[in-house]
């Protein structure tokens, strides 16, 4: 502020005003700015001051391209605080914020200038006494405000992290060690598969039982058999009779095997005792005695005629 003015591109302009320089309450070489001599003007469409910029060139020693860009994020970090209503701090002028309006309001600091002679040689800069959470433009640099809560959080984080791969670890090496294994193998206790018991079958009584329903089945078949082939034979001439069996079930099974291959026979019973199997010939009785002797020959047993109605 060496012309008292200071203009800040987008934001506004800083004005210092008069005052009375008192030699006994300011330090030595230095001039103290009493309260409320600097005044701020809201403006936005202030463009960039080309006095600053040579300021700045000047003292931090680069080319006013970078000066200018550096200034330029400076204050463009300072249009992003007002906007989420955080004060902006400028070192060595006081600070910027929004009141309840939504209004920037300027609030001067307490400030020390120091006045040196300025070297060519050398860079001099004023010192003022600001708050440490301000954000600083040492050298040129944007050096962003000192956040303790960010600090504090990072340490948070990182001790959590610290914490949890702790526990995790712990909870590895806990169930998945040899150790531990073997803790778990001793308590299990051993499941034993209890399979019930099958009946125990009896192979031999369980045939015989079916060889009996068979035979069943097979006297009923036969005799259903017996009685059509007698009613289809009514017209025979005479019977030649080559087995007689002394009951009924050896009767009807011998029937059922000659059935089977392939021999027309019938069985016949007078007394329900004694039963005969024989082979009905329709034919000439003289034929008898031949078709006897062929009979007997084929069956290797002797056979015997009997007459219809004997």
């Amino acid at each position: 502020m060496q012309n008292k003015k200071l203009a800040l591109q987008g934001i506004g302009e800083f004005t210092v005003g008069s005052f009375y320089d008192n030699p006994f309450e300011n330090e030595k070489g230095g001039s103290k700015l009493p309260d409320n001599t600097i005044s701020f003007r809201v403006n936005p469409k202030v463009g960039e001051d080309p006095d600053l910029i040579q300021y700045i060139s000047q003292h931090s020693g680069k080319i006013k391209p970078l000066a200018s860009a550096d200034l330029d994020s400076f204050l463009t970090t300072g249009r992003q605080l007002l906007n989420i209503s955080k004060p902006f701090v400028i070192e060595g002028i006081g600070t910027l914020s929004r009141d309840a309006h939504n209004e920037i309001e300027f609030t001067q600091g307490v400030i020390s200038l120091h006045i040196v002679e300025e070297h060519p040689a050398k860079k001099h800069k004023s010192h003022a006494v600001e708050s440490n959470d301000s954000v600083h433009f040492d050298d040129n640099y944007l050096k962003p405000a000192k956040s303790y809560d960010n600090t504090t959080r990072r340490v948070l984080i990182w001790t959590a992290v610290v914490i949890g791969l702790a526990v995790i670890g712990w909870i590895g090496f806990y169930f998945f060690s040899p150790a531990s294994k073997k803790t778990s193998t001793s308590n299990e206790t051993p499941t034993e598969t209890v399979v019930p018991a099958q009946p125990t079958i009896d192979t031999a009584a369980q045939a015989r039982a079916d060889s009996i329903q068979k035979a069943k089945n097979d006297s009923m078949t036969a005799a259903a058999q017996n009685a059509q082939n007698v009613q289809n034979s009514s017209t025979y001439s005479y019977l030649i009779v080559i087995e007689r069996a002394a009951s009924k079930e050896r009767a009807l099974k011998r029937y059922a095997d000659l059935i089977e291959w392939g021999h027309k026979v019938i069985m016949t019973t007078k007394d329900s005792v004694t039963f005969k199997l024989a082979i009905p010939i329709k034919g000439p009785l003289s034929d008898s005695a031949r078709n006897r002797d062929s009979l007997t020959q084929f069956f290797g047993r002797k056979t015997y005629v009997e007459l219809r109605g004997s």
